[in-house]
This record gives C-alpha cells, structure tokens and sequence, in this order.
C-alpha cells in the first residue's frame, strides 16, 4: 500500500489537532458554540493545509531523487492526507456535538475515553496494514495523542484561572 504514510499522518494529525482545540477550549471555559465555530474552520484549513504539505513534500522527494523510479503520484498522496485528516479528524468534533449536551461537567473525560477508542481504532488499522501488534500501534497512538490533549487542556485551564484573577 503506497499511502500508509499520508493515512497515518492526516489521521493521527487530524484526531489529535482537532481534540486539542476542544481540549484547549473546554480547559478555557469558552462557550461550546465558539468551539465548534472554530473547529470546523480549523478542520477544514487544516485539512487543505496538511494535503498541501503532504503533496509538496513528495513532489519534491521526486525531484531530488529524479534517479529513482516511483509510482506514486504526489497529488495522491496529498488527496489521501487530506482526506483522512478530515475523516478522522471529524471524529472528537462530532463527538463534542454530541455529547456537550450530555456531559456538562465531565466533557473532558468522556471525551478523552472516546479519543483513547479513536487512536486504538487508528492504531489497530495501521497494524492490519504493517502487521505490527495492534496494541503496540494503538498504545502508541493513544499515549502520544492523550498527552497532547491532556496538556492542551491542563495549560488552557490554568492560563483562564490565570488571566481572570
């Protein structure tokens, strides 16, 4: 499978960039309403952004290696990249929709348990496709993305207490 980088990298990008921004606005305290406003913009931008990225940097991995025949096309990778970011990263704001209305004081929570179940089921598909151990790939997702969002959240939350004494 000739994309398993660009799946992987919009994917986890996409989960991760998109649950910080929630983590960082439930840590703030900002209205739900502003949260999923920005969301959806940063999913989109973010989305081209990456695809962009992705499409330039294999274009220009052909250029220098000019010798080595590939058969990939940098525009498919770009598509694949920008793709899974918005799959996967449409994940936590779909669930913040949804359960916002639920979970008022433990929304972090909730959502963290359903984030650590997105990077299993991400860390479980890269390993169908390497045929490395699902829990080694899902552990690894689900340390490395959890600590990004636990930290966002942690320094949004401190700053708000901050800035508002």
């Amino acid at each position: 499978m000739f994309y398993v980088k660009s799946l992987m990298y919009g994917g986890m990008d996409g989960i991760i960039t998109m649950f910080n921004i929630i983590a960082s606005t439930t840590g703030a305290n900002i209205n739900s309403v502003y949260t999923i406003i920005i969301s959806l913009t940063v999913l989109i931008a973010d989305a081209l952004s990456m695809g962009i990225s992705d499409y330039m940097s294999y274009e220009a991995e052909q250029e220098a290696n000019k010798n080595d025949v590939s058969n990939t096309s940098p525009l498919y990778h770009g598509l694949v990249t920008f793709l899974s970011f918005i799959i996967f990263g449409a994940i936590p704001l779909i669930l913040y929709i949804v359960l916002s209305k639920h979970f008022k004081e433990q929304l972090f929570g909730v959502l963290l348990i359903c984030m650590t179940i997105a990077f299993i089921i991400l860390g479980a598909l890269r390993s169908k496709i390497t045929n490395e151990p699902w829990y080694y790939t899902s552990g690894k997702m689900v340390l490395m993305g959890n600590a990004t969002s636990i930290l966002a959240y942690l320094i949004s939350n401190n700053l708000a207490s901050f800035i508002k004494k």
